[in-house]
């Protein structure tokens, strides 16, 4: 992340490979039929918003745009936690869509924006830029500063792991749902759902786990750990 010898390293063709992956895989689940409708959509959702994190993580690390004017503005940065912390709930609802209707308009779901909102707004008033985000310019950040760049890491880092839980208890209620109905169960009905969940949970785990182990490794092995959870 810090060469400066070229525009793309390859950890940034890795980056910008895998957000066209991603996007790519949205026009693909558009295409493809589906007898649910709202299930289809909640998974775009989700891989469109896994795009937009890569996306925006390679513009907030990549070496060339750190000199350019975009590394003193809040979008990326803005954009980078809303993207992370809207991922954990359209999970979640997709989850729950499996076997029920979702009407996200109920007061009780509008709660899971708050985070992304109120994070957002805190990198915006605070001036949180890609460039006030990047490790290495800690020291030269004003006091409301570099305390909400903490608060926006511990919370992008924290808080997915507890839509994974509430992820697992769905699915676990979506096969119960299942076998009751049908008195058996139908493998091919979980795959996608599985493999969905099970990346989800591998890099939410890696995440917090860079995190808090951050204090105590050299700060190539945090950088290292966070680049292979990009990946």
């Amino acid at each position: 992340m810090n060469s400066h010898f070229s525009f793309f390293s390859l950890h940034d063709t890795t980056l910008i490979l895998t957000a066209l992956e991603s996007f790519l895989l949205c026009i693909i689940l558009k295409i493809i039929p589906t007898k649910n409708h709202q299930s289809r959509s909640l998974l775009i959702t989700f891989f469109f918003l896994t795009g937009g994190i890569i996306s925006t993580t390679f513009i907030i690390w990549n070496s060339y745009l750190q000199t350019q004017p975009i590394a003193s503005s809040t979008l990326p940065t803005a954009l980078l936690a809303i993207s992370t912390l809207l991922q954990g709930p359209v999970l979640y609802f997709y989850f729950k869509s499996l076997s029920n209707q979702i009407h996200f308009f109920k007061w009780i779901n509008s709660l899971h924006v708050l985070p992304a909102t109120i994070t957002a707004l805190a990198i915006v008033w605070f001036d949180v830029s890609a460039s006030a985000w990047l490790p290495w310019n800690k020291q030269n950040l004003s006091p409301g500063t570099h305390h909400a760049v903490n608060f926006a890491w511990a919370i992008l880092r924290c808080l997915p792991i507890t839509y994974v839980a509430a992820c697992i208890f769905s699915e676990y209620k979506f096969r119960l749902n299942a076998r009751t109905k049908t008195h058996e169960l139908h493998t091919e009905n979980f795959m996608l759902p599985n493999i969905v969940l099970g990346g989800f949970l591998l890099i939410e785990v890696w995440s917090i786990a860079g995190y808090f182990l951050g204090a105590y490794i050299s700060g190539e092995a945090s950088n290292l750990m966070g680049m292979t959870a990009d990946y």
